[in-house]
This record gives structure tokens, C-alpha cells and sequence, in this order.
């Protein structure tokens, strides 16, 4: 079943890209509870969970799930975040405004944004989006 994957490459990367999602959303939604934990409002820890956390993502979803290199493509990449972290932060304070509580908000948001997020980040990193059952 794995080498059938393997040879989907849009559907490889899609599943490279959601273990690796795991930990990296794993990542900053711990550290968006430390900081709402410490005191910080929700709309500013979800700011500096994500800028703290971008660096970091960049390596894990260049190297271990699209196989890029080096900083020339971070611009893009950090822009390509902005946008993500603005629909978050418009859904966080939708869901916050229906009475959701800021504990639990981000966790359904980080899932809900997980395909988004991978087609964005897939054309910043590779030039492509992926289509499944497409070869790369």
C-alpha cells in the first residue's frame, strides 16, 4: 500500500505533508496555549505562535515534504503564511464570538486549515499545485 503511494506523488506529499503538519501545528498551537496560559490575548499569541513557528515549518515542509532548499523561496513562503494566518485569525475570532473557547478554537481551526494550507504552501515551495493521482 505504500509503494502504491509513493507512486502518487501528490498524494505522497500530501501524506508527508500531514504527518509533518502533525508536529508542526503540535508546535505552535502548544505554544498559543503557553501564552494565553501566561495571559497574553488569544489574537496576539496566535501572532507570535505563528511568527515563531514559520521558520521552523519552512525547513520541515522544504526538506522533509517538497525537497527545497536554502532561503531563496522564504519570501514567498512568509507571504504565502500571512494569508493563512489571517483566514485563522478571521475564523478565531468568529469561533471565539460564538462563545468557542479559546483552548479549543485553535485545534479546530489548525485542522480545518490543514488543506488550505497544504495547496498554498505546495505552489510557494514547488512552482505547482498538486493534483492527486497526478505524477509530480
Amino acid at each position: 500500500m505504500i509503494g502504491r503511494l509513493k507512486d502518487n506523488q501528490g498524494a505522497w506529499q500530501f501524506i508527508k505533508f500531514l504527518v509533518v503538519g502533525v508536529f508542526n501545528t503540535a508546535f505552535g498551537v502548544i505554544v498559543y496555549e503557553v501564552l494565553v496560559l501566561a495571559g497574553m490575548a488569544p489574537q496576539p499569541a496566535l501572532a507570535l505562535a505563528y511568527f515563531i513557528g514559520i521558520i521552523w515549518n519552512y525547513f520541515t515542509h522544504g526538506k522533509i515534504v517538497f525537497k527545497t532548499q536554502g532561503f531563496g523561496k522564504f519570501p514567498a513562503y512568509l507571504g504565502s503564511y500571512f494569508i493563512i494566518y489571517l483566514a485563522n485569525s478571521v475564523g478565531l475570532h468568529f469561533m471565539l464570538g460564538a462563545g468557542v473557547s479559546k483552548f479549543v478554537a485553535q485545534p479546530i481551526l489548525a485542522v480545518i486549515m490543514a488543506v488550505p494550507t497544504f495547496f498554498l504552501i505546495s505552489y510557494v515551495l514547488t512552482g505547482r499545485v498538486p493534483i492527486f493521482g497526478g505524477k509530480g
